[in-house]
C-alpha cells in the first residue's frame, strides 16, 4: 500500500483495458473518483506534533499543536466547513511563559474564542462535523 496525500491509504486499482466499453469505463472513472474524493476528505491515521510561534490553521496531520507565544499571541483557526474535519481531534497546549494567549479561533463547547494563557496550559478539541467539543482542558 502506498501513501498520498500525508499518509492517507492509498492502492493502485486495476484500469479497464483497451477497446473496453465507454459505458464500463464511466462506472470506473465514477467509483474512482468516489473513493479519491473521499479519501481527501479523511483525517490521516498517524496524527503529529506541531510546534508553531504564530498564527496557524489546525492541518489534517496534527494530533497537537504546541504553541510559544513568546514573540506574540497566536491565533489557531479550525478548518471549514466543519464537515470535512468530522472525527479529528487536536489538543492545543501553550508551551511558554509569556503573558501572551494562545486563542483557538471558533465556538469550542459554546464557548466563544476559548483561550490558553498560562504555560503548560491545553484544550483537547474533538469536531462531531458540526460543532467543536472539549474533551478536556488543563
Amino acid at each position: 500500500m502506498a501513501s498520498l496525500f500525508g499518509g492517507i491509504p492509498y492502492t493502485k486499482r486495476p484500469v479497464p483495458a483497451p477497446g473496453t466499453s465507454l459505458t464500463t469505463w464511466a462506472a470506473h472513472l465514477a467509483a474512482w473518483l468516489a473513493v479519491e474524493f473521499g479519501n481527501l476528505g479523511r483525517r490521516t491515521a498517524a496524527a503529529s506534533t506541531r510546534s508553531v510561534t504564530g498564527n496557524t490553521d489546525v492541518l489534517m496531520t496534527d494530533g497537537m499543536i504546541l504553541c510559544d507565544c513568546t514573540a506574540g499571541p497566536i491565533s489557531v483557526t479550525w478548518p471549514t466547513p466543519l464537515p470535512k474535519t468530522k472525527d479529528w481531534v487536536i489538543t492545543i497546549i501553550k508551551s511558554d511563559v509569556s503573558g501572551n494567549a494562545v486563542t483557538i479561533v471558533g465556538t469550542v463547547s459554546g464557548v466563544v474564542h476559548p483561550t490558553l494563557t498560562a504555560q503548560y496550559k491545553a484544550i483537547t478539541v474533538w469536531s462531531d462535523g458540526i460543532t467543536l467539543w472539549k474533551i478536556s482542558a488543563t
